[in-house]
């Protein structure tokens, strides 16, 4: 099987979009992807977040909040940490304290189930 291999091409070709109008990709994720995959939608709320400028509407974060906290899950965790060490050193990647965020909203929901998502 290479369900693996075409999930990986999937998010390579998320990672991958025109990400040139914020809200729109947003509005592309929420209405369209999350309804196959809400994990795909976290994925690419998340390309997005880090490739806005740095005026980002204030409701973009509060809704990759709320479906990172409904339906995030390990692996949600694992990318975003990911991507967020990827883009350390990224002088266009304003909102870094958007993602961390993000990943204390998994932590704390993993926390009440007992699962450490820090040691990870």
């Amino acid at each position: 099987m290479n369900i693996e291999i075409d999930y990986k091409a999937l998010i390579t070709r998320c990672e991958n979009l025109d990400y040139s109008d914020t809200e729109e990709i947003f509005d592309y994720a929420l209405d369209v992807l999350y309804k196959f995959s809400p994990e795909l939608c976290i994925i690419v709320m998340v390309n997005a977040i880090i490739k806005a400028d740095r005026c980002l509407d204030e409701t973009l974060p509060e809704l990759a909040a709320i479906i990172t906290s409904y339906d995030g899950n390990i692996s949600s965790y694992d990318y975003i940490k990911q991507k967020l060490a990827e883009n350390a050193t990224n002088p266009n990647f304003y909102h870094k304290d958007v993602l961390e965020k993000l990943l204390r909203y998994l932590e704390s929901k993993y926390e009440k189930m007992k699962v450490n998502l820090k040691n990870h």
